[in-house]
């Protein structure tokens, strides 16, 4: 998360301007700690997500993608 909001803020946007986040966890018993964690940048109104299990290549633990939009 730390990653994606350096690239928002490259472009002039924030965390408050993603609309969609996409979230790929290397494992379901994941799901719980990195809820804990995406709450931290998300705690009020977070945006539509989907997360899902999936095999992540070179030993990736979670691979997140984001859209944001701002009028």
């Amino acid at each position: 998360m730390e990653n994606i909001k350096v690239i928002l803020e490259a472009e002039a946007y924030d965390l408050r301007d993603v609309v969609q986040s996409n979230v790929f966890l290397s494992s379901v018993e994941l799901f719980s700690d990195f809820n804990r964690e995406y709450e931290k940048f998300f705690p009020k109104e977070p945006p539509a997500r989907v997360t899902v299990g999936a095999m992540l290549g070179l030993g990736a633990l979670v691979e997140i993608s984001v859209i944001a939009y701002k009028e």
